[in-house]
């Protein structure tokens, strides 16, 4: 069981190093477990839609668009 407390933040830069970390930890709990599967790090390119570094409801969207384009991809 994993607990995960959202805390808004303006910058995406200023979290990139401890997102990265975060999936780093998750990852290597997986292989070392055993378990089948992978984290997926998918980065929405945002400065491709004249996106700023501080954080928007565009920003979801795009990040839902990018999501979703992604696991339609994977199915066979």
């Amino acid at each position: 069981m994993m607990q995960v407390e959202y805390v808004p933040v303006s910058s995406l830069e200023k979290t990139r190093a401890l997102l990265q970390e975060f999936v780093d930890i998750w990852q290597d709990a997986i292989a070392k477990l055993s378990l089948n599967g992978k984290i997926s790090v998918l980065e929405p390119h945002f400065s491709n839609y004249s996106l700023s570094d501080n954080y928007t409801w565009q920003h979801t969207a795009v990040q839902y668009v990018t999501l979703m384009a992604f696991f339609l991809s994977q199915r066979s």
